[in-house]
């Protein structure tokens, strides 16, 4: 059977007799690719990466970029690793999986697995827990607009109820 990496070798070698390079990607090549992606992001976005280590990995680029977070882009992970909170200077929000779940269900798969039983064919779903908040998502300013819209739509909606009441119909617009 041949190895990987004799197979990337003839890959690579097939792509070259078309003209094609390919370029080594190394660390940094990776963090400047990710630095130049960062700045082309327009003020207020969030970013969700797959794991903590890799919100990181953006948590340290807008580092060096000085990109302000949360104030112009708002970071959070997954996994809700406790070291990854200490390794940056902005501590990171993230979403704490199910794992004790996961690893329940896992064991009873593999219970069923060494009985020889059948296994369900259909993906065991396991819900994420909750989402840990800390600074890299937390920004005052808004919480302050999500709690001011909520306000507003409670003013709405009870505003709308009064009118019900007493046929009075009210002017303006109320807008959010």
């Amino acid at each position: 059977m041949p190895s990987a990496s004799w197979s990337r070798r003839r890959s690579i070698a097939a792509w070259s007799t078309r003209g094609w390079r390919q370029r080594r990607r190394t660390g940094s090549t990776r963090k400047n690719r990710l630095a130049d992606w960062l700045q082309t992001l327009p003020p207020q976005t969030g970013i969700i990466a797959v794991t903590d280590a890799r919100a990181r990995h953006v948590l340290q680029a807008c580092e060096l970029l000085h990109i302000p977070v949360p104030e112009k882009l708002c970071v959070i992970g997954i996994d809700n690793e406790e070291l990854t909170r200490y390794l940056s200077r902005v501590a990171l929000s993230s979403v704490a999986q199910g794992t004790r779940q996961m690893g329940y269900q896992a064991a009873k798969l593999l219970h069923r697995l060494l009985n020889n039983e059948a296994l369900p064919l259909q993906r065991q779903l396991i819900p994420p827990m909750r989402v840990v908040e800390r600074r890299s998502t937390g920004l005052p300013v808004v919480k302050r607009s999500l709690r001011d819209t909520g306000d507003a739509l409670h003013s709405q909606q009870c505003l709308q109820r009064h009118q019900g009441g007493t046929g009075a119909r009210r002017r303006g617009h109320l807008s959010l």
